[in-house]
């Protein structure tokens, strides 16, 4: 997992929606959400 994913909530880096990107960035590829 992306030490991004421990970065405080107040973190930019952290936002929901990256946080939510974050599940589809953990193997390295980028898989843009089918939703």
């Amino acid at each position: 997992m992306s030490a991004s994913a421990a970065a405080p909530v107040s973190s930019p880096v952290s936002s929901p929606v990256s946080m939510a990107h974050l599940e589809q960035f953990t193997d390295a590829e980028w898989v843009e959400p089918t939703d």
